[in-house]
């Protein structure tokens, strides 16, 4: 950038220098950059100046209005890599298993880096099964037929929604009908390969702690000793294939999962969340009248408390 104050300042812009860069000239510089080191690491000065440039694209092609592609980027182990290349670390859990010069350097904002072009590990990766050996322990298979019947049940997906809309603030439109089928199965190992929707795969043989089966409609989670461990791994399994529509706080619905399906609408009520508009709409009395005359007990003749509004 060349200061207004500068005395040749009208010289340089009438031999056609601009007082600032352009979109343009941060991609010839990335470009050039890229193909003077290749594969090979920047050094740390060319590094950090990557960096500047890529934190001044964003800024310019917000102000010009451009849309910029498949650009060079940097990865965590400081190459540059064409951008459509590169996966944004959004899956802890998968990161140590991908090849650094395929991961987001952590110092580039991971939303200009979706803009350009780079891949969600965690929403672009799909799983799929490799080894699953079912566990034998038996106390692991009842709790998962625990949880299999809940989730089959209408009143888990009269609760999901519940959730949902607690957390969006409007009434999902997702169908859950899926849940009614859903079987879950204890496994003493899971190991899955990770590809893209290009047939490519990033990773194989990486050891989880869940799997959702598309094909059987499985879920399957590692055996463990305790039930609360099991239990957050179905939990995240179950949020993960929410997909848009995944809730924040994951306890509320390990807590319905491990709930008699009568008991859903009742713990639901007692954790605060709020109730679908549709659902109030429903069950409101045909007048006011009748509203004031009739108190709601619950089974045990104690009043019900609606905690929706919170």
């Amino acid at each position: 950038t060349i200061p207004s104050s500068n005395s040749h300042c009208e010289v340089y812009q009438l031999l056609g220098q601009r007082n600032s860069p352009a979109v343009q000239d941060y991609l010839d510089f990335l470009a050039e950059l890229a193909a003077e080191y290749g594969n090979n690491a920047l050094n740390e000065a060319d590094k950090n100046c990557a960096i500047q440039v890529l934190g001044r694209l964003e800024s310019q092609q917000l102000l010009e209005g451009v849309a910029v592609k498949n650009i060079p980027i940097l990865t965590a182990n400081n190459t540059l890599c064409s951008s459509e290349k590169v996966l944004i670390p959004d899956a802890h859990w998968r990161k140590d298993y991908i090849e650094s010069n395929r991961i987001l350097h952590d110092l580039i904002s991971a939303k200009f880096a979706k803009s350009v072009g780079c891949l969600s590990l965690l929403k672009d990766a799909v799983e799929r099964p490799k080894t699953v050996k079912l566990a034998r322990n038996t106390k692991s298979c009842d709790w998962c037929l625990e949880w299999q019947n809940t989730l089959n049940s209408p009143e888990l997906r009269s609760g999901l929604q519940r959730l949902i809309f607690h957390d969006r603030e409007s009434e999902p439109i997702l169908d859950l009908i899926w849940l009614a089928e859903v079987k879950v199965v204890a496994a003493s190992q899971i190991n899955v390969d990770l590809f893209l929707s290009d047939e490519t795969r990033i990773s194989a043989d990486i050891r989880v702690t869940q799997h959702f089966d598309e094909f059987n409609k499985t879920f399957q989670i590692v055996s463990s000793a305790s039930r609360y461990i099991m239990l957050s791994y179905l939990a995240a399994s179950i949020n993960t294939k929410l997909g848009e529509y995944a809730v924040k706080n994951l306890l509320p619905l390990a807590s319905i999962i491990d709930a008699e399906p009568r008991n859903i609408h009742s713990l639901l009520n007692e954790l605060r969340i709020r109730s679908l508009p549709s659902l109030v709409t429903a069950t409101e009395p045909e007048n006011q009248a009748d509203n004031v005359s009739k108190a709601v007990t619950n089974s045990k003749g104690e009043s019900s408390i609606y905690w929706g509004a919170f």
